[in-house]
């Protein structure tokens, strides 16, 4: 088995919006969301997609596979988060991600926000990146990022996430939603985890704003 858990998150500033720095709730209402791609994700037959010629066709197939990948999203809600608030899931952390087979490499997309409005439903509003004006060139263009090597799979499933979050974060800015950090990061057992077992301590967010623990944990 495979397990990996965020165990705890770090928040230095919550981007509420004080007037004059003090006056104001300075509390926020923040969702974690986070994507584990390994070769285990959920995904229709690719050589399907990467052999069609009609475009049209190919867009719905790919669609298909932005809902699949888009399923697999874990969203972590968090109310009343400060400035300086450390956020830890208990004593056991939040499982974000399991799996039958310890994985020989996977990647983490892992994204904080501050919600505009309370109540949301972010699984329903991350789909909207299909009806995006990019995604007609980013279907068209498809077969062209993942190619027809043996890691399609994965690669497509990593082209995709980073596809659906680049657009949801847009999105959210639109909706005056504000992004509080975003993660990149990929594993290789080899050389990561080659024991099965990994502790991230206080890793750096791309913005600085965020702190990151987590455990990977796997056993045959």
């Amino acid at each position: 088995m495979f397990y990996f858990r965020l165990n705890r998150v770090a928040v230095f500033n919550n981007k509420d919006g004080k007037l004059f720095g003090f006056l104001g709730k300075d509390k926020s209402k923040v969702q974690f969301a986070s994507l584990v791609i390994s070769d285990g994700i959920g995904l229709p037959d690719l050589s399907g997609i990467l052999d069609e010629i009609d475009p049209a066709k190919r867009k719905v197939q790919v669609a298909e596979a932005v809902k699949g990948v888009a399923s697999s999203i874990v969203f972590t809600p968090v109310d009343d988060i400060k400035d300086n608030s450390e956020i830890t899931f208990g004593d056991t952390g939040v499982l974000i991600h399991k799996a039958v087979e310890i994985p020989e490499s996977f990647s983490w997309e892992f994204l904080a926000i501050k919600l505009n409005k309370d109540a949301r439903d972010l699984g329903s509003e991350v789909l909207e990146v299909i009806n995006d004006k990019a995604f007609d060139e980013f279907a068209s263009s498809f077969p062209a990022l993942v190619g027809t090597a043996a890691t399609a799979p994965f690669t497509a499933a990593a082209v995709i996430g980073k596809f659906i979050f680049k657009i949801f974060g847009g999105n959210l800015a639109k909706k005056k939603d504000k992004q509080l950090g975003i993660l990149e990061t990929s594993f290789i057992r080899e050389l990561d985890y080659k024991n099965g077992i990994r502790e991230g301590r206080a890793i750096k967010d791309e913005t600085g704003n965020l702190r990151i623990d987590y455990t990977i944990f796997g056993h045959q």
